[in-house]
């Protein structure tokens, strides 16, 4: 036990409350402003209460998203959800989704044409467009729900034939003077002799 110092010449003080401050960096610091004097026996203390967070599942998305935000303290782990589904193998060749480069090339659901004697105009399974194809003689894969067109075909006659599953044939008509003919494959299909 220390003896009272209060002779008359040394003060009687309060015990100093402490401050408490949390710097950027996530340090927490208590400083108590003592007086000089004399201090009797006792307890003080002081709480500060942090923002805080708890648990939380962040779900990727086309936005950026904050998972924390500043200042925050976290009462439950932070986690990113993944998918198994992200691998280059779905994604476009030449497309990057988080870090992940796509090698996935066509895609599209198609129909096959066998054509001699041809030219047409026709999307690709890839969503590319080729434009007055000259086929002699070869196979077509046309992206399924779109149109095909024939460039300068004969006029309806037996010589033209459309084999298949095919809806909405414009046999003929004429476009900038130039005569064309249209249809939208619903299955496999073959055209000759156009």
């Amino acid at each position: 036990m220390i003896a009272n110092p209060n002779d008359g010449n040394t003060p009687k003080v309060e015990q100093a409350t402490p401050q408490i401050s949390v710097s950027a960096a996530g340090l927490i610091t208590a400083t108590a402003d003592q007086q000089e004097g004399y201090v009797p026996g006792g307890t003080k203390s002081v709480t500060q209460q942090l923002a805080t967070q708890g648990a939380k599942t962040v779900t990727p998305g086309r936005t950026a998203q904050t998972a924390v935000a500043s200042g925050y303290y976290t009462t439950g782990a932070v986690q990113v959800a993944g998918d198994a589904n992200l691998i280059p193998e779905n994604i476009a060749n030449g497309v990057s989704i988080f870090g992940v480069t796509g090698t996935l090339s066509g895609g599209g659901e198609y129909y096959q044409g066998d054509i001699s004697g041809a030219k047409v105009s026709y999307t690709k399974p890839d969503g590319t467009v080729s434009i007055e194809e000259s086929i002699s003689s070869g196979t077509i894969r046309v992206l399924k729900n779109t149109i095909v067109v024939l460039h300068e075909p004969s006029r309806p006659s037996a010589s033209g034939n459309i084999d298949g599953d095919y809806t909405a044939l414009i046999e003929y008509y004429s476009l900038g003077g130039c005569p064309y003919g249209a249809f939208l494959p619903t299955g496999n299909f073959s055209m000759s002799n156009f």
